[in-house]
């Protein structure tokens, strides 16, 4: 009797398990990106720099749901020392929380779209991410018309008078 109260009491606690697992798995990019931080007196201070460099490449780059580093694979610190400080660069492969296969269906064209003119650089960022989600999703529809998922997205800035503009580019992925 006992022996049948602790199998299913092991059944139901399996139960809660598995939904929290699948929900928490992993989906990677199958590439490294790098970012390379400032200087500073110790070693502890150089990595984090340098992981706040990559954070901050990657939330621009793909999202915000990918820029966990502790979430990342392969993860990799190269430091150097200069005339007593010291510098460092990190490079993982990027992951988020959440379902479905990293390998990404992707169109063979890349978009390009200029945002608005703003005072602001985020807000310049943002508008030409915006503007390019909008212009892939007249060509594709609302499912490849996320940046996060984009290939080879970028937002090159640039100033024009008082203000910043930016063009955003990628191939739309789903």
């Amino acid at each position: 009797m006992l022996g049948k109260f602790i199998a299913i009491a092991g059944l139901g606690a399996l139960a809660f398990i598995l939904p929290v697992t699948q929900a928490s798995a992993k989906v990677c990019k199958n590439y490294q990106m790098q970012a390379t931080g400032g200087s500073a007196q110790t070693w502890l201070g150089a990595r984090a720099k340098a992981r706040i460099a990559w954070h901050n490449k990657v939330s621009s780059r793909l999202g915000r749901k990918w820029r966990f580093w502790m979430r990342s694979k392969d993860r990799k610190y190269d430091c150097i020392s200069r005339n007593g400080r010291e510098t460092c660069a990190v490079r993982a492969r990027p992951c988020r929380l959440g379902s479905g296969s990293p390998v990404s269906e992707c169109k063979g064209n890349e978009v390009r779209r200029t945002g608005s003119r703003r005072y602001k650089l985020d807000d310049a960022r943002r508008s030409a991410r915006h503007a390019w989600g909008q212009r892939v999703e007249d060509l594709y529809g609302a499912e490849w018309a996320h940046w996060g998922e984009a290939e080879n997205s970028r937002v090159n800035c640039w100033r024009s008078g008082s203000r910043r503009q930016c063009r955003a580019r990628g191939k739309p992925c789903r």
